[in-house]
């Protein structure tokens, strides 16, 4: 799949979007406490072949916001309530992401906001091209024979 994938990006110029959904991972660092974060749901020998073949794996979640709500004697309740769609681009305990690119670590979930951080990105790039792999597997733009 990759060496179609890679064909795709070097003969034709186009992008590629992979879509996962995300499942509950166990993590067990040997210096602290088990905690669970967000990881792509992909089979276990899969995954970090496709994470390391992208250029940016992106966590998109809500932003949850509560408000305290004083119910007497004492105690509050948080209550969540709904939040904006965003994208997480870099890695956190709490979810696995990466870039390659210059963007925040948060982003709207909006078509526009992610394609203009590729677009700066590789305005150096030849038309067409915004994927900036090259063979070696880097994310570096590539160059043109005349350079």
């Amino acid at each position: 799949m990759l060496d179609t994938l890679d064909t795709l990006l070097e003969k034709r110029g186009i992008g590629i979007i992979l879509l996962a959904h995300s499942k509950d991972v166990r993590v067990e660092p040997p210096d602290g406490d088990t905690y669970t974060r967000y990881e792509p749901d992909l089979y276990k020998n899969v995954a970090p072949l496709l994470q390391e073949w992208c250029d940016e794996v992106l966590f998109a979640n809500y932003e949850v916001n509560q408000i305290a709500k004083d119910e007497g004697f004492n105690r509050t309740r948080h209550i969540a309530i709904g939040g904006e769609r965003v994208v997480y681009t870099r890695e956190m305990p709490a979810h696995l992401a990466k870039r390659r690119i210059d963007m925040p670590d948060k982003i709207a979930l909006e078509w526009n906001t992610y394609a203009g951080y590729v677009k700066a990105a590789y305005a150096g790039a030849e038309p067409g091209n915004i994927n900036g792999i090259v063979k070696d597997g880097s994310s570096k733009p590539q160059k043109k024979e005349s350079e």
